[in-house]
């Protein structure tokens, strides 16, 4: 079982507004499907990992 890491995930809208935020997911695809049912279908969306849970 993949153990959660953390994402740095940026969320920019079509009205340019930006979100950042720090999201615990297993793996990138899942950060960014949370951030997008949170704010909509952003312009730009990108995920860093920042490295595994503790």
């Amino acid at each position: 079982m993949n153990a959660p890491a953390y994402y740095r995930v940026t969320h920019i809208d079509a009205q340019r507004c930006r979100r950042r935020m720090r999201v615990q997911a297993v793996n990138r695809a899942r950060a960014v499907a949370w951030v997008v049912q949170l704010y909509g279908d952003g312009w730009y969306v990108a995920a860093v990992c920042e490295g595994k849970g503790r």
